[in-house]
Parts: structure tokens; sequence; C-alpha cells
């Protein structure tokens, strides 16, 4: 393994990417590309077995992985899509359908195609981070909806609320605290939880909620 973290620059990275698999002539022609589209290569590991403990500590911006058949059908881009929190780009030499496959069910945001040029690795690595991102957003937005509405009924079984009522509550004093709906509504769970016979309701969001008693519909 390679480790380029200590390439010196004037200014920051447009990338910092990690390399897994392929050839070393492959990986040498996408280090290329990379640097002359403004990134630059800060993993490079040939093999998938041990790259996990270096992107945990490296941490990335986006991972591209050449997949080989001896990586067992897609198992290193599942594990990726499991265990990391970066965008993953797949490197490919043509557009065969099971490894198409298996990059769906890996959670690939994007591919590229080899022999690879600067341009396409632009292109390709900004969708993927903006992809990544626009994915990331929508699961912490449906997150967030599961705490509130569980927060909702909470608030609807405690105080014989109707869910309108509920809902006003939460709100109203997520704005009296300047605090997120989301943060509240976890304020709201956590407070129950605090709330146990063998555990006295001391805690800052237990006073919090105490509020909810008061508030105006």
């Amino acid at each position: 393994m390679r480790n380029h973290q200590t390439i010196q620059r004037t200014t920051a990275p447009r990338w910092r990417v990690a390399l897994v698999g392929g050839t070393p002539p492959a990986r040498g022609a996408l280090s290329s590309a990379i640097r002359c589209a403004g990134g630059i290569v800060a993993v490079e590991h040939a093999e998938p077995g041990a790259v996990f403990h270096a992107l945990k500590r490296v941490r990335p911006d986006i991972v591209i992985v050449a997949p080989e058949a001896a990586w067992h059908g897609g198992s290193v881009l599942l594990r990726l899509r499991d265990e990391a929190s970066f965008p993953v780009v797949l490197l490919a030499q043509s557009s065969n359908r099971r490894l198409l496959d298996e990059a769906c069910e890996g959670g690939v945001m994007a591919c590229l195609f080899e022999p690879v040029r600067a341009a396409q690795v632009a292109l390709t690595l900004d969708l993927a981070l903006a992809r990544f991102r626009d994915v990331q957003a929508l699961r912490q937005a449906l997150a967030d909806r599961k705490v509130i509405e569980r927060a909702k009924g909470l608030l609807m079984a405690r105080y014989r609320l109707p869910e309108d009522d509920a809902f006003r509550r939460l709100r109203r004093s997520a704005m009296d605290t300047q605090r997120p709906l989301a943060d509240m509504a976890r304020a709201v769970l956590r407070s129950e939880d605090v709330a146990a016979p063998a555990l006295e309701p001391c805690h800052q969001d237990v006073m919090e909620t105490s509020s909810f008693r008061h508030a105006d519909g």
C-alpha cells in the first residue's frame, strides 16, 4: 500500500481519493488523471483485505474500486456500502452486466470506464459526490421523520392529545428552545427513557419537555 498524505499542495485538493484494486498500470493512469483534474490520491491499495482500516484512518472524500473476479461477486462493494461513509465509484474495463448489477446492489454512485481521461474523472467524481450527498440527506430526512412520528405518538399517549395538537406542541417547544424539530423529538424520547422508576428524572431534556404541559395549541 502507498500512502500519499505527504504530498504538499498550496491549495486544498479538489478531492482526496482512495484507489482500491486494479493493476499497477491502471492505478497509475488513474492517479495521473486525478492529479490533472485537481485531486490527490490519499490511499492506494491493490488488495481489499486490509484497505478498510486504511480508509477509516485516512477518510478520503471518495473511493474508486476496480473489482476483480477473486473478490467473490461484489463482496468488497457490499462491505464498502455497509461500513464506509463515503461515495464509491466503480472502475471497469467494459459494461459487464453482472458487474453493473453488483455495482447497483453495492450502492455505487457512478462508473468510470478504461481508459480514463482527466475530464471524465472530474465529471464522474463530482457527480458521485453530489449523488452521495443527496442520498445522505434523504436518509437523514427519513430518519428524522421517524423520530418525529415516535415523539408525536408519545405525546399523544402521555397527554391524550389529538395528532395535530401533539405536533403543534412539539413544534412550539422546538421553536421556544431554538432547536431543530428532530432534535426536540429526540429529547422527548430520551426523557421517556430516563423517567424510569429506578432513575431520577433530572436530565435537562426532561426539564425541557415539561414545557409541553403548558404549550399553546
